[in-house]
């Protein structure tokens, strides 16, 4: 068994720590470690890179075969640009 110290030193971790060993039923000491043990054995399933994908190169723009003047278009037919429309999407929800 190995044995391992530190210091914290910002008041609201230590008052997190506190207040997580005192609702746990546990001393500092002990509720570290079950923080850490969780912690860590999450973080060891859970893959740690992602793809990144550019939203201009993987676009896919929406084909409607839809006769002219027709009245039950599908939703978004007049969409041509899907991430240009997502992005105006989130800007218009943030204003």
């Amino acid at each position: 068994m190995s044995s391992l110290s530190f210091t914290l030193t910002q008041p609201k971790l230590i008052e997190a720590l506190r207040h997580y060993a005192e609702a746990n039923h546990l001393d500092a000491d002990a509720a570290a470690q079950k923080i850490l043990a969780a912690h860590l054995l999450q973080a060891d399933s859970l893959p740690t890179t992602y793809p990144i994908r550019d939203p201009e190169k993987n676009v896919q723009v929406l084909q409607f075969d839809t006769a002219e003047g027709e009245t039950n278009a599908p939703l978004f037919a007049e969409v041509k640009d899907v991430s240009a429309f997502v992005r105006q999407l989130r800007e218009d929800a943030w204003q």
